[in-house]
């Protein structure tokens, strides 16, 4: 990026062209710089084969670079012409009852089918070829939100592209396919590749092969990998010049690995999904900080310019002050790009209560004034924010590949997903530097990790984890980590098996309890928990026993070490044999962020967030305020609010829904 990135989605297919140009001089009176462009405009531009009419995106392009706006424009292969599926209606998704997908919808073509990929290439070449000597174009989406709404399909395709993915994975031998998937258990066993048929969760007399369920969910995310890639492909070989992202996130994609054959990820953010009230920030935080882990740099191609609304809902319409809120909210989480859905409101169709900046009656109101504030303000400080990134000094561990393997086995237990969340919120309203950090990815620079569930392990992590903790980290590990080995197999030694050395513990036994009161006293610590393991120290110090209020004698974990610390090297690793919850959460994290001496970066109300962005030569603190009143902010870095060019001392007064950027 050479510049903040600041805009909105456009569609001037939804319009008379005769728009074009006053929509531009809007958008230019509120400081856009850019705009994102035809993702589900394949039939206009392909109104029958071969017969490309790209006229109207060319003079949409023309006409904002005009007014000094650049494009961003998107393969629209989330929604082929009805010509062409009509002409194949084999290429149509099949859901879990096998029926099939029809069109009038989008995400209906099955990204596995060859036929619909071969037509994705090749209206990507054409697209590509037809701009690639433009210079106001400067970057790709690739499709749109992939697996949004489906992620499972079982038609023949995907059959057939699950055992060639298989073949793959076990080396073309069956016996290394019923070894990883245990097939001995309920007489299993496969003679062939061609006999493996996809699992169907939710559609079985009995439950599914949980080791068969973990590698349909890998070749889910492997093969909409492969999918992004021709397309992406296609696009450096026409333009090298050009940068490629694609918009998440959402599940059963491993974006660590997906992001590999992108220039950074993006994420739509919608933060009216998890609500309006203060303490709902975290909704947001959590979906930005999943991108933000995959590619560190990312943009927000979509976020909200109103209330959202489909036909079977309606968002709560955002306070005044809450699109501009929710903005920074994602750009102090590391976003240099901001762009926010729509720029007007579609008059039809399935999202015509999906308001954007301005309404059906193109009349600039509220929203316009705000989101011009907003562009104003960026066009100022966006220099400043480019080039830092995030701070993190507690890095809470991401991986989907815990959650693929804990969620096919839940036991109803809380997953990893959840976990991180209730950590998340609860450290940022402890206003330390914490974010997501991805298991693949380096711990150099982290205080504290904490890693929420991680029952896969393998050597090589196990192996960081201890070099993490010996060279004077601080870990927190909690409940059911290393019992699994790759293949979702409960391992042969005792739990946590490869963590045991730098735990310095075993886990004996586990169980839950559902009418009886559980509590972990010691150390300070009153948790309640209806879950627990019971720690057996080897070299670690017991730090808090189980405890039952009625019969204790008749329990097996009464008195039995449930929390425990083993100083490991320079540095030290705690177990907790059960999960937290909110109230446990706020104190076990501040009792171990004082042990990693993890500092505030200010002092506020529970749900004023303070995030930190930095940079070599400087640090931009930004203070977002979720009340719809003011809030008073101390012990910040002193420096200067760049948004007003104000000094602060380290205490300021942020208005209800207010933002502050302090420069130092």
């Amino acid at each position: 990026m050479n510049h903040f990135l600041f805009g909105a989605c456009y569609y001037p297919e939804h319009w008379d062209r005769s728009w074009i140009q006053a929509d531009a001089a809007l958008m230019a009176q509120a400081h856009v710089n850019v705009v994102r462009m035809a993702e589900f405009a394949w039939t206009l531009m392909e109104p029958a084969r071969d017969a490309f009419d790209f006229g109207l995106f060319k003079e949409a392009v023309a006409s904002l670079k005009a007014q000094g706006i650049d494009s961003i424009l998107c393969t629209p292969t989330a929604t082929p012409p009805r010509w062409l599926t009509a002409e194949h209606p084999e290429w149509m998704r099949v859901d879990i009852n096998d029926v099939p997908f029809t069109h009038g919808t989008r995400q209906h073509c099955c990204t596995n089918n060859p036929g619909f990929r071969a037509e994705s290439r090749r209206i990507t070449r054409a697209m590509a070829e037809a701009f690639k000597a433009d210079a106001a174009v400067i970057g790709w989406q690739t499709d749109n939100e992939l697996y949004c709404h489906v992620e499972e399909c079982y038609c023949e395709s995907c059959q057939v592209g699950f055992r060639e993915w298989l073949a793959l994975r076990y080396d073309q031998s069956i016996e290394k396919l019923n070894h990883a998937w245990g097939t001995l258990f309920w007489s299993q066993q496969y003679d062939d590749f061609d006999q493996v048929v996809i699992p169907k969760k939710w559609r079985q007399p009995a439950p599914c092969n949980p080791s068969a369920l973990l590698d349909f969910r890998r070749f889910l995310s492997d093969s909409v990998t492969a999918f992004q890639r021709e397309q992406v492909e296609i696009l450096r070989e026409v333009n090298p010049d050009w940068w490629i992202t694609h918009n998440g996130v959402f599940y059963n994609i491993d974006y660590y690995k997906f992001a590999e054959d992108l220039d950074f990820l993006a994420v739509d953010v919608y933060p009216a999904f998890w609500g309006t009230k203060p303490e709902d920030f975290i909704g947001g935080s959590q979906l930005n900080e999943r991108c933000r882990q995959a590619t560190g740099t990312y943009i927000v191609p979509e976020q909200c310019g109103g209330p959202g609304g489909q036909i079977d809902f309606l968002q709560p319409t955002p306070e005044p002050g809450r699109m501009r809120l929710w903005a920074y909210q994602s750009i102090a989480h590391g976003a240099d790009g901001m762009l926010h859905f729509r720029w007007r409101t579609c008059r039809y169709g399935a999202e015509i209560h999906w308001h954007g900046i301005l309404d059906h009656d193109n009349v600039p109101r509220r929203r316009f004034e705000e989101f011009a504030q907003e562009g104003a303000e960026l066009k100022k400080i966006g220099a400043d924010i480019l080039g830092t990134t995030k701070r993190v000094e507690v890095g809470i561990s991401h991986s989907y590949e815990q959650d693929h393997a804990q969620g096919v086995l839940s036991f109803s237990r809380p997953q990893p997903d959840a976990q991180r969340e209730l950590l998340l919120g609860t450290l940022m309203r402890q206003k330390v530097a914490v974010g997501y950090v991805n298991e693949a990815d380096s711990y150099a620079g982290l205080k504290l990790l904490i890693v929420p569930s991680a029952i896969v392990m393998d050597a090589e992590r196990a192996e960081k984890i201890e070099a993490f903790v010996s060279q004077g980290g601080v870990l927190l590990v909690t409940a059911t980590s290393g019992q699994r080995d790759v293949n979702n197999h409960a391992i042969e030694q005792t739990p946590p098996g490869l963590l045991s050395r730098v735990l310095g513990i075993t886990v004996e036994e586990f169980g839950k309890t559902e009418h009886r009161r559980m509590q972990l006293q010691g150390a300070g610590l009153e948790m309640d928990a209806n879950y627990y393991e019971i720690i057996q120290c080897t070299d670690a110090e017991p730090l808090a026993h189980w405890h039952f209020e009625q019969n204790p004698q008749t329990e097996a974990a009464e008195g039995c070490v449930g929390l425990s610390c083993n100083e490991f090297g320079a540095g030290k690793a705690y177990y907790l044999g059960t999960f937290l919850n909110e109230a446990s959460a706020m104190e076990l994290m501040q009792r171990l962020c004082d042990v990693a001496d993890v500092q505030p970066l200010g002092r506020s109300d529970t749900n004023v967030c303070i995030i930190e962005r930095y940079a070599a030569d400087r640090r931009l603190t930004f203070v977002l305020n979720n009340y719809p009143e003011p809030k008073e902010v101390t012990a910040l870095a002193c420096g200067q609010n760049i948004l007003t060019d104000q000094s602060c001392d380290g205490t300021l007064q942020i208005e209800p829904f207010g933002v502050a950027v302090i420069r130092s």
